[in-house]
């Protein structure tokens, strides 16, 4: 998003908080560099490997996989086994379901411009409209609203029009409990104070129920289980064209969770409001058991590196493990690393899919250490 302090492709290293900073370092670009060294590492000592590396840098992980979906199709051969450098350590054995989706509403009337988020897994912190209404009646009607539907809202002139913004905090979507979605608060507040007139009006309202909950309470269909925690719902990209307003979907659905009823249920509520379905992908979950041999080895791996006794772990972000023959997903975050390392940063900044992105440099320089001994025992482990 906008707002960055530092430049955004500069990777700008700070040596007084061993930070670097800049778009992707954490997500997905450190972690790819740290395979490359790894590799190097052991070419340089000569160790004695009985299988090639390969290193495959995809570059639409966030957006659908559809690169290494497409390399299957094609018959591509890939490795026997492969490391997915895109969690956190210890092992990854399980990741929740997803769907990705596309809503439209029809959105007549007065409101001239609707426009929010750039990507579906990443929670919105602005979100803006323009509404053909004098801004003198927009600003009395809000007036008469709670303070806690206004306080989020700007309100400007914008001709004879009035222009709106509401200022949230990005997040990811696999993990809503942190972010708070900017077109809540505008559409919450667009409702409340009664000032669109048209289809509009009634797209906004259920858009505003949509959004009010990142769990599928709005739309009956909310679940959890032991294994990977609750369902989640997010609607963070939304934009106005031609009368019709669209909405992203992104679903991260509890491992045990019946797919196919989940996707019944969703369908008949978005119909229920009123929402055309323009796209619509659903994709299984991937779980290993705690008990497989590479579980059991990267654990091993782990527990001699760091001294530390985390157990794996399940969770709703979806890695390459889900289209990769044959991979695990396994670091390179640390649980509990330096959460204050980007306590120089005003709030909001320095976390992956944020301004001013930052990866903690020690940390990468332990994980490529990791990675370079777990490249060598799954050489010993595969046939």
């Amino acid at each position: 998003g906008d707002g960055w302090i530092y430049p955004p492709y500069g990777a700008t290293y700070l040596p007084e908080h061993d930070v670097m900073i800049g778009r992707g370092v954490s997500d997905n670009k450190g972690p790819a560099i740290m395979g490359l060294f790894a590799m190097e590492f052991l070419r340089e000592k000569g160790y004695p490997l009985r299988h090639g590396l390969t290193l495959l840098c995809g570059t639409s992980e966030e957006t659908g996989m559809q690169d290494m979906q497409m390399l299957r199709a094609h018959g591509m051969r890939f490795p026997k086994v492969s490391l997915v450098q895109d969690a956190f350590f210890p092992v990854n054995y399980g990741q929740k379901g997803s769907i990705d989706g596309m809503l439209a509403f029809p959105a007549g009337g007065n409101l001239l411009a609707f426009d929010a988020g750039s990507v579906r897994n990443v929670i919105p912190d602005l979100a803006e409209c323009v509404v053909a209404r004098p801004t003198d009646q927009v600003r009395a009607a809000f007036a008469a609203l709670p303070e806690a539907l206004t306080a989020p809202i700007t309100i400007e002139a914008a001709g004879d029009h009035t222009k709106l913004s509401a200022v949230g905090r990005s997040g990811h979507a696999a993990f809503p409990a942190g972010g708070e979605n900017a077109i809540l608060y505008l559409a919450r507040a667009l409702s409340a104070a009664g000032i669109l007139t048209g289809d509009c009006a009634d797209a906004i309202r259920e858009i505003a129920a949509l959004t009010a909950d990142p769990y599928g309470q709005s739309e009956g269909v909310a679940y959890s289980d032991e294994i990977s925690g609750d369902l989640t719902l997010v609607y963070a990209v939304a934009h106005l064209r031609d009368g019709v307003l669209s909405l992203s979907v992104d679903c991260r659905s509890s491992i045990t969770c019946d797919g196919e009823k989940l996707e019944a249920a969703l369908r008949a509520d978005w119909a229920r409001r009123g929402a055309e379905i323009t796209h619509f992908e659903r994709t299984a979950p991937f779980y290993i058991p705690k008990d497989d041999p590479r579980v059991v080895a990267m654990q091993a791996l782990y527990h001699a590196a760091t001294g530390r006794d985390d157990e794996p772990y399940t969770m709703g972000g979806g890695t390459y493990s889900r289209v990769v023959p044959n991979a695990i997903s396994f670091g390179p975050g640390m649980p509990g690393e330096k959460p204050d390392r980007a306590a120089f940063l005003p709030a909001g900044h320095g976390g992956a899919h944020g301004r001013d992105e930052s990866v903690d440099i020690e940390s990468l320089c332990v994980g490529c250490a990791i990675y370079a001994a777990a490249i060598a025992a799954l050489d010993d482990l595969t046939d």
